[in-house]
């Protein structure tokens, strides 16, 4: 035991700490209640994202109450754990677990999140199919436990109030999503300027904007077959980025793993080449991700990607349209019914355009970027908040790091 807990934590099994909850509960001979089912609790936040009622279910039920950590026993590794802050009856496949004496439950609710844990029952779930864990594996997970309550309340009011930031942080940027949304479908139908609107194929848009495809306004190209096997070859030294699918997410260009080749392969293989204003758009698997290239002789198309570079228009512009929701619905209805969703470059092509002038366009996707960085902002605000939380409980759960206590705290048995 590490010397900063020595006499004042204890290796304690899970058992020791805390208790499933017995009571039962038959909806067909009870009057309603609110129910709780593995769909409703989200994976990994500690957060139920809906409320379901005990009359829509007809069987046997388990009993939780307020206070009570409710944990998913159904594949432990999706973390679909809640601290109750209401009485009603949960699924079977979730265990209601009640702190012991001198056990704090937002305490244990932290125990349950840890990785360690986690870990623990994934790697002894039984089953193929549907691997699950029971509580006779969990009682027997041993853990570091502060001996005084105190110090269990004061580690679980500092994880609570990071959990509280994230909660806020994730609401701003649900409310941002929407707001972005709306304003995309406003501007994109009904621009700025209040003109009257015409009747298009893709609904009314002003009447001083042009209905065009993206053939008429942006080259379109993908990384040739014969460019990828005589010529991509992946080097750990390499210079350019081939820019993957999975390189593509939420509008912007994720790098955090990322294949490389030679530059020199790059400047041979024009035609493949990205540039400053290129967008970059995936046709198969994940459809409809796009990005926009603001830097030169950095990326190079990787197969599964295609290239767009605008003939007419501003880049910016199209790069937003191409995210909207009005674009979205076109995109998926040009998609190929196979085992895996395609696109081709014929249909990229095709994909309908409202353009109005480019000092319109300009303004449009100025509106929408505004909106757009601010929603960037807070998901990295959100990642640092996931981080912190992950790096506290490491240091607080384990007591690597302690918390200031007062001695005459009462201990437990």
């Amino acid at each position: 035991m590490v010397d900063s807990t020595q006499h004042t934590w204890l290796f304690k099994t899970f058992d020791s700490i805390c208790e499933v909850r017995q009571e039962k509960f038959n909806p067909n001979k009870n009057p309603e209640h609110p129910y709780i089912g593995l769909e409703h609790i989200e994976s990994g936040s500690g957060v139920i994202n809906s409320i379901g009622s005990s009359t829509d279910t007809s069987s046997m039920k388990n009993v939780f109450k307020e206070g009570d950590v409710l944990f998913g026993k159904l594949r432990p590794y999706l973390q679909k754990y809640w601290l109750a802050n209401f009485d009603g009856v949960c699924a079977t496949e979730i265990l209601p677990l009640i702190a012991k004496n001198n056990i704090d439950n937002r305490y244990l609710f932290y125990l349950v999140q840890k990785g360690s844990f986690i870990r623990y029952l994934s790697n002894r779930a039984f089953g193929t199919r549907m691997p699950r864990t029971s509580w006779g594996e969990m009682s027997e997970y041993e853990t570091l436990v502060p001996i005084r309550i105190v110090e269990q309340q004061k580690i679980a009011a500092i994880l609570s109030s990071v959990d509280e930031a994230i909660e806020k942080t994730e609401q701003i940027i649900e409310q941002t999503e929407t707001v972005k949304k709306g304003l995309m479908q406003q501007l994109f139908k009904r621009g700025i300027n209040d003109f009257k609107l015409k009747k298009t194929s893709i609904g009314d848009i002003p009447c001083d904007w042009t209905l065009t495809n993206i053939d008429s306004i942006a080259t379109v190209t993908k990384l040739a077959g014969f460019e990828f096997t005589e010529h991509i070859e992946y080097v750990n030294s390499g210079d350019i980025i081939a820019v993957r699918g999975l390189n593509i997410k939420e509008g912007r260009l994720k790098l955090d793993e990322v294949k490389k080749i030679y530059k020199d392969v790059s400047d041979k293989l024009t035609r493949s080449k990205l540039y400053y204003n290129d967008l970059v758009f995936t046709y198969v698997g994940t459809i409809g991700e796009v990005a926009i290239i603001k830097e030169e002789d950095q990326y190079h198309l990787a197969p599964n990607v295609a290239k767009l570079t605008l003939n007419e228009g501003t880049p910016d512009y199209l790069y937003y349209y191409l995210r909207s929701p009005i674009a979205l619905k076109e995109i998926n209805s040009l998609l190929t019914t196979t085992s895996q969703p395609a696109l081709s470059m014929g249909n990229i092509r095709k994909i309908r355009v409202p353009l109005p002038s480019s000092e319109e366009q300009a303004r449009i996707y100025k509106i929408i970027e505004s909106v757009d960085d601010k929603m960037h902002f807070y998901k990295k605000k959100l990642e640092k908040l996931m981080k912190l939380k992950q790096g506290l409980m490491q240091q607080l759960l384990t007591g690597k790091v302690r918390v200031p206590i007062d001695e005459d705290e009462e201990v437990l048995p």
